[in-house]
């Protein structure tokens, strides 16, 4: 790793941990770190379009499989999309093409009455609803950005 070049403190509160995909300025470093605090969340890479249709092996994407609104939150951005769960005190790291190639965000969620609960939950979902995980009330997030070595 190079230096420290930025170090951004994210709090979100009411289990809404919404975060558009997006790409991280270039000029923060191409090594990211996120350590995740108060709440479990699901991290999700999405490609890039634009760049994979440049990219001969990748040409067969295709644009129709990307999604927006409430199919987001039932299928994903896309039907390439990686999930990470990212546990609560957990440390995820990415760099080259995961930091340059692919977006990454936090989607919605999706509320239910859980038994014994007086309100909703807020869960995500990783992979499938077959894998799901709360969301606590809160989370903090510290964001660490490094230059080349």
């Amino acid at each position: 790793l190079g230096p420290l070049r930025d170090v951004s403190i994210n709090i979100r509160t009411h289990s809404y941990f919404f975060t558009s995909p997006h790409v991280d300025p270039l000029t923060d470093g191409p090594s990211v770190f996120v350590l995740g605090l108060r709440s479990a969340a699901v991290l999700t890479f999405s490609p890039k379009l634009e760049h994979f249709e440049a990219a001969s092996h990748h040409r067969h994407l295709d644009a129709s499989r990307f999604r927006s609104g409430e199919a987001v939150e039932r299928e994903s951005w896309s039907d390439y999309d990686l999930d990470v769960l990212v546990k609560k005190r957990s440390l995820a790291g990415f760099t080259g093409e995961a930091w340059y190639l692919w977006n990454h965000g936090l989607r919605n969620g999706f509320e239910v009455d859980l038994p014994g609960e007086s309100s909703p939950s807020r869960l995500d979902f990783w992979g499938d609803f077959q894998n799901v995980v709360k969301r606590s009330p809160e989370r903090i997030s510290l964001v660490f950005s490094f230059g080349d070595a």
